[in-house]
């Protein structure tokens, strides 16, 4: 095999990871489409954690986001209602926590945008995103 095939072939691989990247590091912070959410079901009626409404009323008292947009998003991951609450700003990790509080993992976010290496899987396997509550900061 020749050198600038060997190249050609690493670019490749290095631009296909680059473009996952990007799409991992922006798909939680995008508003979700109604066709990515679930809808409701009869059936089951899925209560959210108290500690998630103490969250909603501790960033409702908060400074407005630099982002322009404070959110709690709920996932179906490993089986499990998860919350996936986005920090303030640039190179902070994202935590993720499960259905009592207790923080899982960071899947994105800190300085590299990889999170902290915990959850490396969430981006292709969790489910079901819902917005759980979404405050828009106003433009500045």
């Amino acid at each position: 095999m020749k050198k600038s095939e060997v190249l050609i072939g690493l670019l490749a691989v290095l631009s296909l990871n680059a473009c996952h990247l990007h799409w991992g590091l922006h798909k939680h912070k995008q508003a979700i489409s109604e066709e990515e959410m679930d809808p409701p079901r009869e059936e089951y009626v899925h209560v959210v954690p108290n500690w998630v409404k103490q969250q909603i009323e501790i960033l409702k008292t908060a400074p407005p986001y630099r982002t322009g947009k404070k959110m709690i998003l709920e996932y179906r991951y490993q089986y499990n209602y998860v919350y996936y609450i986005p920090a303030d700003c640039c190179d902070q990790l994202n935590p993720l926590y499960d259905e009592f509080g207790k923080k899982i993992c960071a899947p994105d976010g800190g300085f590299t945008g990889k999170g902290d290496g915990r959850c490396p899987d969430f981006d292709r396997a969790s489910q079901s995103p819902t917005i759980i509550w979404m405050e828009e900061s106003p433009a500045k």
